[in-house]
């Protein structure tokens, strides 16, 4: 049934609503509004029984700029130890950034006179294209084949292989050198760092697995000390300390990849795969 409102209940209305003073309808024929059923509505309950799950965060991404050779030498220089010493050189219609000129002790030592040291120099074509991350180092080694440098960072090292253009191959070690993460940068301005999420303490006195490690490395059955070789700890010992006199990047990029298996039990398939390298993925 229809309810009709009067005169005085549509002036009631327009007042109430439209908050206006007394409008004069009077002239105005009566309109019919219909009372419209109020209807409510019950809402759902929101609250359920179910736990409602977090969502963890991403990791952060933690990105290094990576520079060329001949930029990092302007940068850091002062890195360089003593005994090394970049040559400066100025031929005509040669670009200085171009090369890269290194005077290190001579490989067989010794004096070419008396009192003068040997020395040999070093030269890297295309160093304006030779990658290396835009971090002072705190050791430098260079070689015919290649630059190895080392830089803190992170309360921890990175330790990086270069010497050719566009292609760099860094680890990413703990404080105590024992590289964690390897990988292979190519054409890119970026180094991705990533954290170390194994308990070093945990793998370092745990037993070795001497049978894998020798199949990787044959050198090690040479050491006379192989046998008292009981732990991961051992072990680690022995690989950083002949990487003191390794001179091939190639060779310190192998242990690397070991000392990775080591750490997370991820090792090389087999001793022509220890070399290998993937590529960095963004």
């Amino acid at each position: 049934m229809q309810e009709e409102y009067s005169q005085k209940e549509l002036e009631d209305i327009l007042k109430k609503y439209t908050g206006l003073p007394d409008l004069d309808i009077s002239d105005k024929p009566k309109r019919t509004i219909k009372k419209q059923p109020v209807v409510v509505q019950q809402e759902k309950d929101s609250i359920t029984n179910e736990e409602i799950p977090i969502m963890e965060k991403p990791d952060k991404i933690v990105s290094l700029p990576i520079i060329s050779l001949t930029n990092w030498i302007k940068r850091y220089g002062k890195s360089i130890p003593s005994e090394m010493k970049t040559v400066e050189f100025n031929i005509v219609g040669i670009s200085s950034d171009e090369y890269l000129l290194i005077k290190v002790p001579h490989t067989k030592g010794g004096e070419i006179s008396s009192g003068v040291e040997r020395k040999e120099l070093i030269m890297f074509k295309n160093a304006d294209k030779i990658p290396i991350p835009d971090l002072d180092a705190s050791e430098i080694s260079v070689f015919n084949s290649g630059i190895r440098t080392i830089h803190p960072f992170n309360n921890c090292f990175i330790k990086c292989y270069t010497g050719k253009p566009n292609y760099l191959v860094v680890s990413m070690t703990n404080d105590h050198l024992i590289p964690y993460h390897i990988t292979k940068i190519k054409n890119s301005n970026l180094l991705i760092y990533k954290e170390n999420k194994t308990n070093l303490s945990e793998v370092i006195n745990t037993i070795a697995d001497k049978e894998k490690i020798k199949t990787l490395y044959g050198v090690i059955l040479k050491e006379k000390n192989w046998k008292y070789m009981k732990t991961n700890g051992d072990v680690f010992n022995y690989f950083l300390k002949i990487q003191k006199n390794i001179k091939d990047n190639t060779h310190h990029i192998k242990i690397d990849n070991i000392m990775i298996g080591m750490l997370t039990g991820k090792y090389p398939s087999d001793h022509n795969l220890a070399t290998h390298v993937s590529y960095q993925t963004i």
